[in-house]
């Protein structure tokens, strides 16, 4: 009846955001969860998503996704922190 209509629209509108999150992803390598590269300092992640830490992706548009991810971000030091060394 009248719920049909609304489940059907339900479904079309998960399976129109799992076929988008799959086009953003499809770019990344098939990997088994880790590149070498991506803990280097020198590695170029400008063309990765920046993604609030406090949130979870779904909130930016990873819809359906689970499971593991990478997180990159830098940290700047004072002459004397530098000096000093730190310990992350």
């Amino acid at each position: 009846g009248q719920n049909q209509g609304a489940i059907e629209a339900i479904k079309q509108r998960d399976a129109a955001a799992q076929a988008a999150t799959g086009k953003r992803i499809a770019r990344w390598p098939k990997v088994d969860g880790e590149m070498p590269q991506w803990r280097e300092a020198t590695f170029d992640d400008s063309d990765w998503d920046s993604i609030p830490t406090t949130q979870q992706w779904e909130s930016s548009g990873y819809d359906g996704m689970d499971g593991i991810a990478w997180y990159r971000t830098t940290v700047t030091l004072s002459a004397a922190e530098a000096k000093a060394g730190i310990t992350l």
